[in-house]
């Protein structure tokens, strides 16, 4: 089966109004994350079942706005605004997918960094559970 995403997340900015140093925070507002991703998942079984993919997120960069302080004189300066670089996250994926019992399934996923600004090595381990109470 061939499988692909495609998703946005959205962050707000805030108000922070923190000293840090010889600045003064006024605002952070980090930018957006488009991301896409597209794989293959093949049934060695009726249990069994492996994926391989890709992923790409564009992390796009974090405006601050804040104001320095002069340590001589203590003046503030006028606000400025600083942006971040934006990131490329692309990802190598492998999963394992195994059904242990009709409410059971256990799922292991590996993604390998393609770039320099991906985790270099994640994986997580998911076992949820169906329970029918009524």
């Amino acid at each position: 089966m061939l499988f692909g995403t495609l998703g946005y997340t959205f962050n707000f900015g805030r108000a922070v109004n923190t000293r840090i140093g010889s600045a003064i925070v006024d605002r952070v507002t980090p930018g957006g994350a488009p991301a896409v991703s597209v794989g293959v998942a093949i049934s060695l079984n009726p249990r069994t079942s492996i994926s391989l993919g890709y992923a790409q997120t564009v992390a796009l960069g974090t405006r601050t706005r804040l104001r320095t302080i002069d340590p001589q004189t203590g003046a503030i300066s006028d606000p400025i605004d600083v942006n971040t670089r934006t990131l490329q996250l692309g990802r190598l994926l492998f999963g394992v997918s195994y059904r242990t019992s009709p409410a059971t399934t256990i799922n292991w996923n590996v993604e390998l960094g393609a770039t320099d600004d991906a985790t270099d090595v994640r994986t997580t381990l998911r076992i949820p559970l169906n329970l029918s109470l009524f």
